[in-house]
């Protein structure tokens, strides 16, 4: 079962954590809440993003080219209550936008974007209507 005491961050490894960090900032409206040198933490609302200097990747991860892009083959999402908001910060930021805003069939609208080390992460609305493909699901 959930534990709803449970939170999550996730944590980045960049050769460029001030890019990294700028795209996070200007693009998505995070907000720096620490900063050292080589560790940064960012936050808005339940999100919470650390970005760390890719030296303190385990040698496990990083030996061998077992990661030939940082972040490919990932997606992270953030839910906003305002998309429009969202997506004008992120047309402002002058940031590249992958994919323009759209209402899903799944009842959000989102756009998306590749950041830096290639994490895809998509911005979305709340569900605004109903999930056509609700009825697929299987029972929990």
């Amino acid at each position: 079962r959930w534990n709803r005491s449970m939170k999550v961050f996730v944590e980045f490894y960049t050769d460029d954590i001030s890019t990294l960090e700028t795209f996070y900032v200007r693009t998505i409206g995070m907000t720096v809440t620490r900063r050292l040198a080589d560790f940064v933490v960012l936050e808005a609302g339940a999100a919470k993003i650390h970005i760390c200097d890719r030296a303190y990747l385990p040698d496990s991860l990083a030996w061998g080219g077992l990661l030939p892009k940082n972040g490919s083959g990932t997606e992270f999402c953030f839910e906003v209550n305002d998309i429009r908001a969202a997506y004008e910060r992120a047309i402002e930021s002058g940031y590249p936008i992958e994919h323009s805003l759209q209402a899903r069939e799944w009842g959000k609208t989102d756009f998306r974007l590749v950041a830096p080390d290639g994490v895809y992460v998509r911005i979305a609305s709340a569900r605004h209507s109903p999930n056509v493909y609700a009825s697929q699901e299987l029972p929990l």
